[in-house]
């Protein structure tokens, strides 16, 4: 699996991070999600602050309707750091294979050959019950936050792409979770880069 690096998109709730955790740890290679990219950014000059209140998330889904003129010191700000953030994406990608959870990184690696990108999607319920039993939120109308973090997550993808997130022409692979489980789902990206590892050129 030399240089390859698999991107993991993934609704909110569907444990598309968890899966790529699972498939690093079975391909014993590294393993970047937003906490290690954030504090990439901090040591490159993002205040601290801001990351904590960026998230890799907007604040609202309704502020990326605004023209860029009325919004100056946020959009400067969300750029520079969507710009530092895909320097430190393609930094990884570069230092050897991996998997890149979010982040838009299936866009910022667009032109990488040995990049496979993954979707992970699941059915309302499943996503409602993990995050009651796994994510521990146990207040608050979950079906709405699961919509609104979508909206959110598929807004900002937009912006920054100008792609509709979640489109199957931007993956080579979409999974759903609660029909393959986790570790079915790992098994499932495993096969596929057996399979399509000869196109990566690799050995």
């Amino acid at each position: 699996m030399k240089n390859i690096v698999i991107t993991i998109s993934r609704e909110y709730g569907s444990g598309g991070r968890a899966i790529g955790s699972h498939v690093a740890e079975r391909l014993n290679i590294a393993f970047y999600d937003r906490t290690k990219i954030d504090r990439m950014a901090y040591e490159r000059g993002i205040h601290g602050q801001y990351i904590k209140n960026w998230q890799g998330e907007p604040p609202t889904a309704g502020i990326w309707s605004y023209p860029e003129h009325s919004l100056d010191s946020f959009y400067y700000n969300e750029k520079n750091m969507f710009r530092i953030q895909s320097d430190i994406i393609c930094e990884l990608a570069g230092r050897g294979p991996c998997v890149i959870i979010g982040r838009c990184a299936d866009y910022v690696l667009q032109d990488k050959a040995d990049c496979f990108n993954v979707m992970i999607y699941a059915d309302k319920d499943s996503k409602i019950t993990r995050l009651y039993d796994e994510y521990l939120i146990r207040t608050g109308d979950l079906e709405k936050r699961l919509k609104d973090m979508d909206k959110i997550r598929a807004m900002y993808y937009k912006w920054f792409t100008g792609r509709v997130w979640g489109n199957p022409e931007n993956y080579h692979m979409l999974l759903k979770s609660d029909v393959f489980g986790m570790d079915g789902c790992t098994d499932i990206i495993l096969n596929a880069l057996e399979r399509k590892k000869s196109n990566f050129g690799t050995t």
